[in-house]
């Protein structure tokens, strides 16, 4: 949950295919689920998102309308919620740590700002160390896939050996305490998809796993239903997630204008 104002919200977050479909579809039937729901949600994307969207600018467009009409959170990159972790060690973390930006539509400088911001030298920055991230984690994953007996004899092996190579191994950490959220539940939904559904290895791949590093900290994670699937894979061998509600699209359409608890 979120304070904003007097009221308290559930924060929303929708993933990267989520926000895509919703802003090009024509007379999108997303876009109107969302708008009934805006009244006690508020919704949240990853700056991830925004950076897999800008290369089309008619998408963008849209996605400028799009906060036009509905408030919406704009959350820090994974490497900055990493940072902010061990900052923050052994401390709790709120959604509040992560935002990057806030979009009103009651507020005409946010808007701005947020033009602003996809036009300035820190959002090509972000561009260009995600782009980075995406190559080095291509091959990376590639490499481990190759070594599956080795390193994927459990969860909890393999997410200690990814953490160890992350956040190197001076913190005392284990998958149940409440460090480190990001990086858990990345290396997690790593291991589900490549242990348990045996996909073959996407270029575009690493970003999934990036943007779900915000995933623990949010109320509600809305998802394609591949993706809901593995989450609540996770969420049913571990509890790093038990308080998200792991939603798709047409859950929401069926949920008659609330936001659902998942299963």
């Amino acid at each position: 949950m979120i304070r904003l104002g007097n009221t308290d919200y559930k924060v929303c977050y929708l993933d990267t295919n989520i926000l895509r479909a919703t802003l090009e579809m024509s007379q999108s039937i997303h876009i109107n689920t969302i708008l009934k729901l805006k009244e006690k949600n508020i919704f949240a994307i990853s700056v991830i998102s925004l950076v897999e969207i800008s290369h089309r600018q008619d998408v963008i467009d849209k996605f400028i309308k799009f906060i036009n009409a509905i408030p919406i959170l704009i959350l820090e990159p994974s490497s900055q919620i990493l940072i902010i972790e061990k900052e923050k060690y052994n401390q709790k973390i709120s959604i509040a740590d992560l935002i990057l930006l806030v979009s009103n539509p009651l507020i005409p400088q946010n808007k701005k700002e947020i033009i602003q911001f996809i036009g300035s030298d820190q959002f090509q920055k972000i561009c260009h160390i995600l782009k980075n991230d995406q190559t080095v984690e291509f091959f990376r994953i590639q490499k481990e896939i190759e070594k599956e007996k080795e390193i994927f004899s459990s969860p909890e092996a393999f997410v200690k050996r990814r953490l160890n190579l992350t956040i190197g191994n001076k913190y005392d950490i284990t998958l149940e305490d409440c460090n480190f959220l990001s990086q858990k539940i990345i290396n997690l939904l790593l291991y589900y998809t490549y242990k348990h559904r045996k996909k073959k290895v996407e270029r575009s791949a690493p970003f999934d796993f990036l943007i779900s590093g915000v995933v623990p900290y949010v109320d509600v994670f809305i998802t394609e239903n591949s993706q809901a699937k593995t989450f609540n894979m996770i969420k049913d061998d571990h509890n790093i997630i038990d308080s998200v509600s792991i939603l798709t699209m047409k859950d929401l359409r069926e949920s008659k204008n609330k936001v659902p608890n998942s299963r």
